[in-house]
């Protein structure tokens, strides 16, 4: 048994930054984050309880054992689908992007391991400029 009891599945699209605040980023997007942190603060959920060494803005779609990654980016990019524009002003005023996807696979899951990235997100993430960080993860059942 892994012990682990998180989300088996979870695709997360961040924009950070040093010194923009994640509410000045809400009001620049007219949306509020899944979730968020401060520099110098412990951010909610933390497991390793460290302060955050930047800002950060999320959106975050989690799935369990099973539930097909694509899906996820899926429902992500539905989400980020309108704001292009407000995050390139974001990128000229030193913001960062970042999509990551975590995967933890077993041989019992019915999705398997891997996923398919739709050419349309692909487009959004170049033009937003953000790189994809990829972890997948092998447990016991």
């Amino acid at each position: 048994m892994s012990g682990f009891d998180g989300p088996r599945r979870m695709v997360k699209f961040t924009i950070s930054s040093e010194r923009i605040s994640p509410e000045f980023i809400s009001a620049a997007l007219s949306l509020d984050p899944d979730r968020s942190s401060h520099v110098a603060r412990v951010p909610e959920g933390s497991i390793l309880g460290r302060p955050a060494r930047i800002n950060s803005w999320q959106l975050v779609e989690e799935g369990v054992a099973g539930e097909d990654v694509t899906d996820l980016l899926e429902r992500i990019e539905v989400r980020v689908a309108g704001l292009r524009e407000p995050i390139a002003e974001l990128l000229r005023n030193g913001c960062s992007t970042l999509l990551s996807i975590v995967q933890y696979c077993s041989l019992l899951d019915e999705a398997g391991p891997g996923f398919v990235v739709k050419s349309s997100l692909l487009g959004f993430l170049s033009d937003v400029g953000a790189a994809i960080d990829v972890d997948q993860y092998v447990i016991d059942q």
